[in-house]
């Protein structure tokens, strides 16, 4: 009951509450259904066959549509990221016309298409930079609660959920990689807030990293062993953060990882002698040879895991379990090129971010500098984890590359006096 109130009471604010208090509220609705898939996580205590993002979506897309007009104003104009993605959705477009399974092109299309229509809604919606810090809370919290359900089924029922049936659509290896780019957002989420609030961001980080630990994911453990530096890096207290993550890994590791956990982490040393590993190797290879057959446009949108055994797979048909690799073959060379341009603006924009908000008063300047810390730490734990997981449907990634991009824009348009130094465009002279 409790969930289904608050599914009705977040529909209201996303719809009619987005004319009494403001637009953006619209997109908030709508990215927290996205990221904690409520159809999923309360299957249970919710109607079954009710697409909630579908109604959710409605609003926004009409918000956006009264506000194109504002889009060329200081701090709501659109930068590379923006460009990037627009270029890989046009070219995603071409090698979905031109694939060799067109049915099975056009319904990954499809999915992707929402996604991309959704980036650029948000981008017209998200207008300040309040707007910006709440979507960043929002989504480490929403992300946080995740991992949060993880652990209650696993200490109170006895259900290690997360390995078994993964989260919403994505397997156990998509969902260790959703609560892995949560950590560096709780992270920071707790070094900018001032508020009795960010210790519950700093209670959620452990919550989160047992969670990784039970997905039994190797990326998505790889992909935080290679972002701790970066936390450590960027982070306010970096003697304090540095000897907390080795206590951790001296003290809290042993405790949290179990023996099937540490071997399954250290099975990545012995790749000659798992079967996993020897799979993902055969369609990181036939993907290959797919791009060389097709540079251009690709073989067709998620056309790659029906031809791995014409090239040599020793399966007929299997995902390839390479973000990077299943895009060189799925959409060409060229389409691979686009996609990483796009990875790499978002991260850029994050950085930034940080060095213009540096030049704001610290009130400003101190959050949204972390905030911009949390997003590049996502990212790359995102990047690295794409190396080995095909997740080009992610859609929190997408959240998380709003944020960044938003963000630099308008602490962009602060630090040149263009709008308030909050970031405020509402302030903004007529």
């Amino acid at each position: 009951m409790k969930a289904l109130a608050y599914m009705i009471i977040m529909l209201a604010l996303g719809s009619v509450g987005g004319l009494f208090f403001g637009s953006f509220w619209s997109i908030f609705v709508y990215y927290n259904f996205t990221v904690i898939r409520p159809q999923y996580l309360w299957q249970y205590a919710l109607p079954p066959g009710i697409e909630w993002s579908f109604y959710a979506a409605i609003a926004p897309i009409g918000y956006a549509l009264l506000g194109l007009g504002e889009t060329g104003r200081p701090g709501r104009t659109w930068g590379t990221t923006h460009l990037t993605l627009a270029a890989f959705w046009l070219w995603s477009t071409i090698s979905m016309l031109n694939a060799r399974i067109p049915a099975i092109a056009y319904e990954w299309y499809m999915v992707n298409l929402k996604i991309y229509l959704m980036y650029f809604v948000a981008s017209v919606l998200v207008a300040d930079l309040r707007d910006v810090k709440r979507m960043y809370l929002m989504t480490a919290a929403s992300i946080g609660y995740i991992g949060y359900e993880m652990n209650f089924e696993y200490f109170i029922n006895g259900i290690m959920k997360v390995r078994i049936r993964g989260f919403a659509e994505y397997d156990n290896n998509g969902a260790g990689l959703i609560l892995a780019m949560g950590i560096p957002l709780c992270w920071f989420a707790w070094e900018g807030l001032r508020s009795h609030w960010r210790w519950l961001f700093a209670a959620l980080v452990p919550v989160l990293l047992h969670a990784v630990l039970m997905s039994f994911s190797r990326g998505a453990m790889l992909s935080l062993v290679i972002v701790t530096p970066l936390i450590v890096l960027r982070s306010r207290y970096r003697i304090a953060t540095l000897t907390g993550v080795a206590l951790f890994a001296f003290f809290g590791l042993p405790f949290f990882a179990g023996k099937e956990i540490q071997e399954r982490f250290l099975s990545i040393e012995k790749s000659d002698a798992d079967v996993s590993a020897q799979s993902r190797l055969g369609t990181w290879r036939a993907a290959y040879l797919m791009a060389c057959d097709y540079p251009i446009f690709g073989i067709g949108v998620r056309n790659s895991p029906q031809f791995v055994g014409a090239y040599g797979h020793n399966l007929t048909s299997q995902t390839i379990h390479s973000q990077y690799l299943q895009l060189a073959a799925d959409t060409g060379f060229v389409g691979l090129g686009l996609y990483i341009a796009f990875l790499a603006s978002t991260v850029w924009a994050a950085v930034r971010a940080r060095q213009y908000a540096a030049q704001l008063v610290p009130d400003v300047s101190d959050p949204t500098m972390a905030w911009a810390k949390g997003v590049e730490g996502s990212l790359v734990v995102f990047a690295v984890g794409a190396v080995f997981l095909s997740l080009e449907t992610l859609e929190l990634t997408y959240i998380v590359a709003l944020i960044g991009a938003r963000m630099a824009c308008l602490t962009k348009a602060a630090a040149e006096g263009l709008i308030p130094g909050d970031g405020n465009l509402h302030n903004l002279p007529e």
